[in-house]
């Protein structure tokens, strides 16, 4: 936390939120992109598609889940399919993709990378 009240995570999970148009398609991990991309959902983006790796696409959980095999995520979803037909769906749905990395590191100092896609 610095002076100002907030930490480095929030201002990257603040950051990518703001890249996030309503309709974009979302590859969405725990923590940090979960955080960016609801928030986004929340509040300027409602249209965004959240695609969690545990096959739930356009999840619209109303609380951050845990972990993907979070209930909320199955139960708010528009569909729950599994991992390779994530792949054979997404092209139907958009074929544009642009990606906005960021790096998500653990207590360990061990690196997560992650995009926001459209």
């Amino acid at each position: 936390m610095n002076d100002a009240g907030y930490t480095a995570d929030e201002m990257m999970a603040v950051e990518a939120a703001r890249r996030v148009d309503d309709g974009t398609v979302c590859f969405v991990g725990i923590g940090l992109p979960s955080k960016a991309a609801n928030l986004a959902r929340a509040t300027h983006a409602p249209g965004c598609v959240l695609i969690y790796e545990s096959g739930t696409i356009g999840a619209k959980p109303e609380h951050l889940p845990l972990s993907i095999g979070d209930g909320e995520l199955a139960e708010t979803a528009d569909v729950v399919v599994s991992v390779p037909e994530i792949f054979r769906q997404i092209p139907a749905r958009q074929s544009e993709y642009a990606g906005n990395r960021c790096v998500q590191r653990d207590h360990n100092e061990r690196e997560s990378r992650w995009s926001i896609c459209r």
